[in-house]
């Protein structure tokens, strides 16, 4: 399928339902936006912090047949980490910068 039908039947997808396509696609892309603008430095600092030091180990001390499952526990527990990140409440210092 070329470009432009691909354009063409998004397009005619978006004036047959205006509402729910732009409702799901306008709103995901403005609220991962907004979170990545105003969390980014915050979670690449704590995704180095957390990874480099797992990792190390990983490498250095888990035996081979054990790497998979050491990973997998510990990205279990690194989804734990950003879902507290995430409901954090933001400081009042932290409203007042505009990026």
């Amino acid at each position: 399928m070329s470009l432009t039908k691909a354009l063409r039947v998004v397009s005619s997808i978006m004036q047959k339902r205006p509402l729910l396509f732009n409702s799901m696609v306008y709103g995901f892309f403005y609220t991962s936006a907004e979170f990545i603008q105003q969390s980014f430095t915050k979670m690449s600092k704590t995704s180095c912090g957390y990874w480099l030091p797992v990792q190390f180990v990983n490498f250095l001390l888990i035996p081979p047949s054990f790497r998979v499952t050491y990973v997998s526990i510990a990205a279990f527990c690194w989804v734990n980490i950003l879902c507290y990140l995430k409901n954090l409440p933001v400081s009042e210092h932290e409203q007042k910068i505009k990026y």
